[in-house]
C-alpha cells in the first residue's frame, strides 16, 4: 500500500484509506442484516376469553376445521354428555342460544366428536386433554400408550407398585398424591410401557413428570365431510378451568391470538455479524 512521508498507512483526515468506503459497506449490512419483528397471526393459536375471568386460556386450531371468529358474540358454556361425545350428545333443557361444547379427549376420533357436537347444535367444538387419553387403547394396569409422553428429565421419582386396582385410579389421577409438588403439572405417569401381569405389589416403579401440552387436531383427509364447525384443543388445565367456568354460568368469546415471532438471540447474531464486517473491512485498510 501507499504511505505517507512517516511510513505509517496512507490517509484522509486522520483515517486509513478505504476506511470509509468500509464503513458504507457495514451500514448497508446493518440495514439489511437488522433485526426485524412484526406481529404474526400463529397458526392454529387462538384465545378463549372466559366473561368474569382474567386470564385467557390459549386453544389450538385442528389442521382443517374453521377457526372461531375473532369478533365472536359470547357463547355458553356447555359440558358434553357423553363427556366424550362419542355417542349422541345430550344438551342441558335449560341451554339456549349458541354453545360451545367442552368434549373431553379419547374414546372415538376427533373427527366423531366434532360431528356430534355439531349435531347436538354445538357453535364451538373444544376437546380437551386429561391423563385418561394418555393411555387409550391401554386395558393394562401399568402401560403407557407412549413411552415418550413422559419428561423424566423435569422431574421423577420411585414409588411402590400399587395393586391393579389402586395402579389404575392412580393413573387416571396422574398419580397426583405423589407428584402434586414434583412437577409443574402435579401430574405424572409410569415411564416406559409395562405390562400389568409382569408388575407384582411392591415392584419399583419409575414415575415421570406428564406434560401438558396444546396439540394440532388431526381431522383427516377430507375436511369436505366435516360439518362447518370450529374444532379447538384445550390442555388439561384449560379444558378443567372450562369445566369450572361452565359450572358457574359463565360465557365465553373466541378471539385471534398474535405474537412477536423474533427470537432472541436474533439481534445478539445480528450485531456479532455486523462486528464482523467492520472489522473484517477495517483492517486490510489498517495495514
Amino acid at each position: 500500500p501507499r504511505t505517507g512521508g512517516g511510513g505509517s498507512p496512507a490517509s484522509t483526515g486522520g483515517m486509513p484509506r478505504g476506511f470509509k468506503r468500509s464503513m458504507l459497506w457495514a451500514a448497508l449490512a446493518i440495514v439489511v442484516a437488522g433485526p426485524t419483528g412484526r406481529a404474526e397471526e400463529v397458526a392454529g393459536d387462538f384465545i378463549l376469553r372466559v366473561e368474569g375471568k382474567e386470564d385467557d386460556i390459549i386453544v389450538a386450531r385442528a389442521n382443517v376445521a374453521l377457526a372461531p371468529p375473532a369478533d365472536s358474540q359470547p357463547l355458553a358454556l356447555v359440558a358434553s354428555d357423553p363427556p366424550d361425545a362419542c355417542g349422541d350428545v345430550s344438551v342441558p333443557t335449560g341451554a339456549s342460544g349458541a354453545f360451545a361444547l367442552l368434549v373431553s379427549r379419547g374414546g372415538c376420533t376427533f373427527e366423531q366428536k366434532l360431528i356430534n357436537g355439531a349435531a347436538a347444535g354445538a357453535a364451538i367444538v373444544v376437546v380437551y386433554g386429561t391423563v385418561a387419553s394418555t393411555y387409550e387403547n391401554v386395558t393394562t394396569s401399568f402401560a403407557l400408550g407412549d413411552p415418550c409422553a413422559v419428561e423424566c428429565a423435569v422431574g421423577s421419582t420411585r414409588i411402590s407398585a400399587p395393586g391393579p386396582a389402586d395402579a389404575t385410579r392412580l393413573r387416571a389421577t396422574g398419580f397426583g398424591e405423589v407428584c402434586d409438588a414434583l412437577c409443574p403439572t402435579r401430574e405424572c405417569a409410569v415411564a416406559g410401557i409395562l405390562s400389568s401381569d409382569k408388575v407384582r405389589p411392591g415392584d419399583s416403579l419409575d414415575l415421570c413428570c406428564l406434560p401438558d401440552e396444546l396439540m394440532i387436531m388431526n381431522l383427516g383427509s377430507e375436511p369436505d365431510n366435516l360439518p362447518d364447525v370450529p374444532a379447538l384443543y384445550a390442555t388439561r388445565e384449560g379444558g378443567l378451568a372450562l369445566l369450572r367456568a361452565a359450572s358457574e354460568g359463565a360465557r365465553v368469546r373466541g378471539a385471534d391470538r398474535s405474537r412477536m415471532l423474533v427470537d432472541p438471540s436474533i439481534p445478539l447474531m445480528w450485531a456479532l455479524g455486523v462486528a464482523a464486517v467492520i472489522t473484517a473491512t477495517w483492517l486490510p485498510t489498517a495495514r
